[in-house]
């Protein structure tokens, strides 16, 4: 999350609001909106403002019957786009990249519960676990094994020779 709102720089301001907007999207996207709901980041985004906006949330929010993330994103886009109308958006400083390729963040999810087929049947097993390799006699699973270039030790992709595995016997 952003750091805390300098009362003098609106880009912290909109960088604030569009970070917590990304949020609110990111929540509704996945389908988790019961997150909106989450008191203690409610109080956490709201300690971020300077005191005047602090102040000014205080008011907006009083009347409201139900208080929580969406609201407050409502609230904090609005006065963003408020004072980027008043004071001119310039950058906070110049920033000279001296890199062709710079660095770029990519967040993946990895799912760790899907299994790749079982390498012999296709199976949604391990290979280890899969009933035609263990039927095969040793000598059988050792050629199975080298022909399809697998790890001795652990049966994956990748290939080392000299290691003896307990699957193959």
């Amino acid at each position: 999350m952003e750091p805390s709102v300098k009362s003098s720089s609106i880009e912290s301001l909109v960088r604030l609001a569009l970070s917590v907007q990304n949020y609110r999207a990111t929540v509704d996207a996945i389908g988790l909106s019961a997150y909106l709901n989450d008191p203690m980041l409610l109080r956490d985004l709201v300690e971020k403002l300077p005191f005047d906006l602090k102040l000014d949330w205080a008011r907006q929010s009083a009347g409201l019957p139900r208080v929580n993330i969406a609201v407050f994103d409502d609230w904090l886009f609005r006065v963003a786009s408020c004072a980027s109308t008043v004071m001119p958006v310039a950058p906070e400083k110049e920033v000279c990249t001296k890199e062709k390729n710079p660095r770029i963040r990519l967040m993946v999810h990895n799912d760790s519960s899907a299994q790749p087929p079982c390498r012999r049947c296709n199976g949604a097993h391990k290979l280890e676990d899969c009933k035609q390799f263990l039927e095969l006699e040793e000598p059988g699973r050792w050629n199975f094994v080298r022909e399809n270039k697998l790890c001795w030790r652990c049966l994956g992709k990748h290939f080392i020779r000299h290691l003896t595995s307990k699957a193959l016997g």
